[in-house]
């Protein structure tokens, strides 16, 4: 939720990003896909493939922003509601 915490929803403030890949990206299944977060704590955080937060860490040129990626129950915006026809 963004309005709780918006310090944590804001622009980068990094001027590096860092990434691990083993190979060149074309042998590693799409499925195998690994974001592991060091935390501030020194531990380790995974993120799973449906968190709003991992398309824009995946893909960091595309979301440079931090914007949210694909979710569940993602909000439809301007779509119009279809009336189901009659038989």
């Amino acid at each position: 939720d963004r309005t709780r915490d918006p310090g944590r929803y804001g622009p980068p403030t990094a001027s590096e990003v860092a990434i691990i890949m083993v190979g060149d990206g074309h042998e590693v299944e799409p499925s195998s896909r690994d974001i592991l977060l060091r935390l501030r704590s020194g531990g380790l955080q995974r993120i799973l493939e449906f968190c709003p937060s991992y398309e824009p860490l995946y893909y960091v040129l595309l979301f440079s922003r931090g914007d949210d990626g694909w979710y569940f129950d993602i909000p439809l915006i301007g779509a119009k509601k279809r009336d189901k026809a009659a038989n």
